[in-house]
C-alpha cells in the first residue's frame, strides 16, 4: 500500500470515529517498518494515545465519565492522531528524498567529513556586531497573515479588557530551562550533597544568610573544580527561578571563573547560555545578545563532539531564537531554532534532558508560527511540546522535583497558549479543558514550593474567567474572578503596587458580571474601585492607562443608567465619550467600536431620560453610526448587532 492510500486510509477511519482501528492500523504500519529513522519515537507516541484511548473506553464502559468528559477527550485524541498521521507522512517523504539524492560527495570534502556549517560574524567598522547569519539550505518563509491577536471583550452592556498586563516589563519567555547534562547531583559526596539540600531550602524560604553561608560550606566539602562547578550550576538554576537575577548573576559569575579555572569550556558555554537566559528574562535584549555571541565562542572551541556539547550548542542556538522571537525578528528566529533542533536530534533521545530541551524547541517554534499568523501550525507545535514535556516526566518519574519542574511548568504554558488559539464559541469546551489542565500543573508547583510562576498562573486563571463569561456562566466565573482578586491584593501588599493594573481589571470584570446580572449595587461597588484605581495610575503614569479610565467611566455610565440614577450616569457618559474621543483620534481602527457604543449608549439614555434633549441624541446617534462604517465590516457579528441597534433607534426617532 502507497504512503498517500495509507494516510487517507487513516483519515477515513478517523472521521468515521474509528479510533482504536487506526491506532491498530499504525500499528502495523510500524511495525513492517521496525528500525527505520523516527520509528521509535513515533511507537512512543501512538502507545502512550493506545493507553489514553484504553482508559477512555473503560470510562465509557463503566460510566465514570460524563458525555461532556468523553467528547472532550475524544477531539483531543483525534487531533492527536492527525498529528500522528502527519508525521508518517513527513518520514516517508524524508525516506523518498534520501533515496533519491544524488552519491556523497568526495572524500575529504566539508559536507563529507561531517563538519557543521559555520557561523558568519560580520563586524562594521566601528567593531559592533551586526546581525548574525548563518548558512542554512532553507529559506525563512516570507511572513504570512498578521499575528493573531489577542481577544477583546466588547459587549454592549460593559468592556472588559483581556489584555492582562501582569508583568512591569518588556520579555516573557514562554518557556522553561534548566538545561544541565550534569545536573544530579548524587554525584558529589554525601555530606556535600546534604548541604546542597540545606542551600536549596534556604533559597526556596527566601533566607539568604542561610543560604550564603549553607554555600560556602557545600563548596569546602567538593572535592575538585569539577565539583564545584556542579553545585555553582544548580545554585544559579535556584535563583533563576525564583526570579533573583542579581543573586544569579553572582554566582554565574563564580561559575565562570571556576570553569576557566578548570579549563573546562562546556562548563563556561554552560554559565553564558545561564547568564543570557536571566538577561533575556529581565528584558535587557542587548546585553543578553552579547553574551550568546560569547556562547557562540565558547562553542567553537569546544572539539569534543559528545551529548553534552550537542546538549549545549542546541541551548545557545535555541537562547538565540528566542531573542529574536521578542525582536520579531521571524526569520533570524527561525534560523536559530532549525540549528537548535539540528543539533538537539544528533544528540540524540538518550541524553538525560533531550525532551525537556525538545519540549522548549517545540514551544519556540509555537510562539514562531503564532507571530506569522499560522495559528494551527501553533497549535500542532504547542501539542509537541506537551508530548515532550510528558516524556521528560515519565523518564524522571521517581528523580528529584526540581527537574519534573521545569516539565511541568512547560506543560502548564503550552496548554494556556494552546487555550487562547480556541476562541470560537463551539471550541469553548475545550478551551476550558485545557485551562483546567494548566491550573492543574501550576498547583503542583505551588504544592511543590515553586512560588515565581505567580504572574503565569493568574493569566491562566484569568484565562478561565474570561471563557466561563463567554460560556454564560457567570457564577463560576465571579468565583474565580474573586478568587484571583484576592490573590493580586495580597500580593500587592509586598510588591509596591506591581499589581495595580491587574486589580483593577478584576473590579471591573466583576462589577461587569453583576450588571449583568442586574445587581446594579454591587456592579457600582466594584466599578468605583476600578476608578480610583485607574484614575490615581492615570495621574501617576499619564496616557498608557486612558482606554482603562475610559472603559470603567462607561460601565459606570451603563450601572448608573440601569440603576435609574440619570445625573449621575450622564456624567460618566460624557467623561468617557471625552476619553474614548481622545483615543480614537489618535488610533481609530483600535478604538472605533468602544467609542461608537459609548456614543450610542449615551443617545439612548438622553432620549429616554431627558426631555428636549431629541437633538442631541439624534446628533449622538449619528456619530455613533458614521465612526462604525467608517471603521468596521460587516462580517463581524457584534458589529452588525450594534449597526442594527444604532439604525433602529435612527428610524424610531427619524419624526421626533
Amino acid at each position: 500500500m502507497d504512503q498517500k492510500t495509507l494516510t487517507d486510509e487513516l483519515k477515513r477511519l478517523i472521521s468515521e470515529g474509528e479510533l482504536r482501528k487506526a491506532i491498530d492500523r499504525i500499528f502495523q504500519y510500524i511495525g513492517k517498518n521496525k528500525g527505520a529513522r523516527g520509528m521509535p519515537d513515533l511507537e512512543d507516541d501512538v502507545v502512550i494515545l493506545s493507553n489514553r484511548l484504553g482508559q477512555l473506553e473503560k470510562k465509557e464502559m463503566l460510566g465514570t465519565a460524563s458525555d461532556n468528559e468523553i467528547r472532550i477527550e475524544r477531539a483531543r485524541i483525534n487531533q492527536s492522531l492527525l498529528l500522528v498521521i502527519r508525521r508518517i507522512a513527513d518520514l516517508q517523504e524524508e525516506k523518498t528524498s534520501r533515496e533519491d539524492k544524488a552519491p556523497p560527495p568526495a572524500f575529504g570534502s566539508a559536507a563529507a567529513s561531517g563538519r557543521e556549517e559555520r557561523i558568519v560574524l560580520r563586524e562594521k567598522q566601528s567593531g559592533a556586531p551586526e546581525e548574525e547569519k548563518i548558512e542554512v539550505t532553507e529559506k525563512a518563509e516570507a511572513p504570512g497573515r498578521k499575528p493573531v491577536m489577542p481577544f477583546h471583550f466588547r459587549r454592549r452592556h460593559f468592556v472588559v479588557a483581556a489584555i492582562f498586563a501582569l508583568v512591569a516589563g518588556t520579555a516573557v519567555i514562554w518557556g522553561i530551562w534548566r538545561w544541565s547534562p550534569r545536573s544530579n547531583a548524587s554525584a558529589l559526596s554525601s555530606s556535600a550533597h546534604q548541604k546542597l539540600l540545606e542551600t536549596e531550602r534556604a533559597i526556596l524560604k527566601n533566607d539568604t544568610a542561610l543560604a550564603g553561608s549553607s554555600l560556602m560550606k557545600t563548596l569546602a566539602l567538593v572535592e575538585n573544580l569539577e565539583d564545584s562547578t556542579l553545585v555553582l550550576s544548580h545554585i544559579a538554576d535556584l535563583y533563576l527561578e525564583k526570579e533573583a537575577f542579581k543573586d544569579a548573576h553572582h554566582i554565574i559569575s563564580q561559575l565562570n571563573v571556576i570553569a576557566h579555572k578548570a579549563g573546562a569550556p562546556l562548563y563556561r558555554l554552560e554559565a553564558e547560555n545561564k547568564l543570557s537566559r536571566a538577561l533575556i528574562e529581565e528584558g535587557r535584549h542587548r546585553e543578553s545578545k552579547e553574551h550568546l555571541i560569547h556562547a557562540k565562542e565558547r562553542a567553537s572551541e569546544i572539539s569534543e563532539n559528545t551529548p553534552a556539547s550537542r546538549f549545549l550548542n542546541a541551548q545557545t542556538y535555541l537562547l538565540l531564537g528566542i531573542y529574536y522571537l521578542e525582536e520579531k525578528s521571524l526569520p533570524s528566529a527561525q534560523n536559530q531554532l532549525d540549528r537548535a533542533q539540528k543539533i538537539i536530534d544528533k544528540a540524540g533521545r538518550r541524553t538525560p534532558d533531550y525532551f525537556l530541551l525538545l519540549g522548549n524547541i517545540q514551544f519556540s517554534y509555537g510562539r514562531f508560527y503564532l507571530e506569522k499568523g499560522l495559528p494551527d501550525k501553533a497549535a500542532e507545535l504547542y501539542q509537541e511540546a506537551i508530548r515532550s514535556f510528558e516524556k521528560h516526566l515519565e523518564r524522571w518519574e521517581r528523580s528529584e522535583h526540581s527537574t519534573r519542574y521545569y516539565a511541568c511548568s512547560g506543560m502548564a504554558m503550552a496548554r494556556n497558549n494552546l487555550a487562547n488559539l480556541y476562541r470560537n464559541k463551539e471550541d469553548l469546551n475545550l478551551r476550558v479543558a485545557y485551562l483546567k489542565e494548566a491550573e492543574q500543573n501550576f498547583d503542583d508547583l505551588e504544592k511543590a514550593g515553586f512560588s515565581n510562576f505567580q504572574d503565569e498562573a493568574a493569566r491562566v486563571k484569568y484565562n478561565m474567567a474570561s471563557s466561563l463569561y463567554r460560556n454564560g456562566e457567570l457564577d463560576k466565573a465571579l468565583f474565580e474572578y474573586k478568587g484571583l482578586l484576592a490573590k493580586f491584593e495580597h500580593l500587592n501588599k509586598t510588591d509596591g503596587g506591581k499589581y495595580d493594573d491587574a486589580i483593577a481589571i478584576c473590579h471591573n470584570a466583576i462589577g461587569g458580571i453583576y450588571l449583568l446580572q442586574e445587581n446594579y449595587k454591587e456592579a457600582v461597588r466594584y466599578f468605583l474601585q476600578s476608578k480610583k484605581i485607574r484614575e490615581q495610575m492615570f495621574s501617576r503614569e499619564g496616557e498608557q492607562h486612558r482606554e482603562g479610565l475610559a472603559n470603567v467611566y462607561y460601565n459606570l455610565a451603563e450601572a448608573y443608567a440601569s440603576a435609574g440614577k440619570t445625573d449621575l450616569a450622564r456624567t460618566y457618559y460624557e467623561k468617557a465619550i471625552q476619553n474614548f474621543d481622545e483615543l480614537y483620534q489618535n488610533n481609530k481602527r483600535a478604538h472605533y467600536f468602544n467609542y461608537s457604543n459609548v456614543l450610542f449608549g449615551y443617545a439612548k439614555l438622553l432620549l429616554a431620560r431627558f426631555d428636549g434633549k431629541v437633538s442631541v441624541a439624534r446628533a449622538r446617534l449619528k456619530m455613533a453610526r458614521d465612526v462604525l462604517y467608517e471603521n468596521g465590516t460587516d462580517n463581524e457579528e457584534e458589529w452588525k448587532e450594534l449597526a442594527d441597534s444604532i439604525k433602529a433607534y435612527q428610524d424610531k426617532f427619524s419624526g421626533s
